[in-house]
């Protein structure tokens, strides 16, 4: 299998970066983070699905660190799917290869060298982070600063979280792909209230930033977010998760009564 784009496997589980994702589709939306930034609430979770990173420019004279995410092969694959065009159809083939190669892998039995090598390797690992007590010290700040976060959110942060599992369940239970789910969800809602989502985020992260909220507060505002701080809005919103949830479990008991 060629590699379209480079595979990591030091996790213990196949990710790739989200930019060389970008570029290999043509770099749609022009920017990355106008890219990334428009699917990540997509049922993503971060420190599940992406961890985002920065890397130093190599340009000559340096610049800013060029920010990057690595992502599970499952959201490379509904990312690559979302562009519906010939290189999106291409990667996803690609990340649905790699990923059965990658559980083919797993499942096959060690030979003893293989065990020896996977020792040697972890003991490796084992003496790498005994040095990198320092650089967990360096972290304490941003620690405090996540603290101070998790202080101010929202009151309705309950309902944001047992809504989006509310809608990753029905995904999983429906056998559909949950980032479409999502999708149909929020369109369903701003056609019902005549609302336009992305403009609300947008605007709530500008009057954060204006309130001097940090950067990652900023970036966690989702759609989601903007719904629960309209009581209106969340209560269609439900109305209509619920409305969606009937109507594939109906779907669902009519397939299930035709084959019996």
């Amino acid at each position: 299998m060629n590699e379209l784009i480079k595979i990591n496997y030091e996790k213990g589980k196949p990710t790739a970066s989200a930019r060389e994702l970008w570029e290999f589709l043509g770099s749609p939306y022009g920017k990355f983070t106008d890219w990334f930034n428009q699917y990540k609430e997509y049922g993503f979770t971060e420190n599940e699905d992406y961890i985002g990173f920065s890397e130093i420019s190599d340009k000559p004279q340096g610049g800013r660190p060029t920010q990057d995410y690595e992502i599970t092969v499952d959201m490379a694959k509904e990312l690559a799917m979302l562009q519906k065009s010939e290189k999106g159809s291409q990667a996803r083939k690609y990340f649905i290869d790699v990923e059965k190669q990658f559980k083919e892998a797993i499942n096959k039995p060690m030979t003893q060298l293989e065990i020896i090598a996977a020792m040697a390797t972890n003991m490796v690992t084992f003496e790498k982070k005994l040095g990198e007590t320092e650089i967990i010290a360096n972290r304490t700040s941003r620690m405090v600063e996540t603290a101070l976060d998790a202080l101010s959110a929202p009151p309705d942060t309950d309902w944001q979280i047992a809504t989006g599992d509310k809608i990753k369940g029905m995904a999983q239970n429906y056998t559909l792909s949950y980032v479409v789910l999502f999708g149909d969800l929020y369109k369903e809602i701003e056609d019902m209230a005549h609302v336009n989502l992305n403009a609300r985020v947008s605007g709530l992260q500008r009057r954060l930033k204006q309130e001097g909220a940090t950067y990652k507060k900023r970036q966690a505002v989702t759609k989601l977010h903007v719904i629960s701080l309209d009581p209106t809005l969340k209560l269609a919103f439900d109305g209509i998760v619920r409305r969606y949830n009937a109507r594939y479990a109906t779907d669902k008991i009519s397939q299930f009564t035709q084959v019996m």
